[in-house]
């Protein structure tokens, strides 16, 4: 990656109930919250929220991917 290039990273949380909206997801904010304290450089969060259904994961890794 050169200098100033966009980085870009996946943030994939799998749960049933906050993918159903039970509650919400505070596991991929954390995570995000985390990046912008470390990170100096140009990034870009891309997030998904899925059910715990391995299909899913599998799609959603690849999507991000």
């Amino acid at each position: 990656m050169s200098a100033g290039e966009m980085c870009k990273f996946g943030i994939l949380t799998a749960s049933d109930r906050a993918s159903a909206g039970d509650y919400e997801d505070i596991s991929g904010p954390a995570i995000e919250a985390f990046l912008s304290e470390v990170l100096t450089s140009p990034w870009q969060i891309v997030r998904k929220l899925i059910p715990d259904e391995q299909s899913e994961i599998e799609a959603a890794i690849i999507d991000l991917v």
